[in-house]
């Protein structure tokens, strides 16, 4: 008898969905930036790189044949429009 050997996929499906539910618990419901929420949830309540989260919320995010990334943007400054810069020239 040949022991099956390899991760658990209903674990891993069990386990994702959690991941999800709780990054939207952190992102919604507590308001916290995106990058912060994963800190959050590699570090404190899964232990996984934040790597592996990033891919898992991708993952999820693409189910439905919606192909959405997870993509996170540094914050840019504001751009000045012609009338501003107009403005602080005087």
């Amino acid at each position: 008898m040949k022991i099956k050997r390899g991760r658990n996929q209903a674990l891993l499906l069990r386990r994702n969905l959690k991941i999800l539910e709780r990054f939207i618990y952190w992102t919604e419901e507590q308001r916290l930036r995106s990058d912060d929420a994963i800190k959050i949830l590699a570090e404190n309540e899964f232990f996984l790189t934040e790597q592996t989260i990033m891919s898992v919320l991708n993952k999820a995010y693409s189910i439905g044949g919606k192909k959405q990334k997870v993509v996170f943007h540094q914050p840019q400054p504001p751009q000045l429009t012609e009338e501003l810069k107009n403005l602080l020239i005087r």
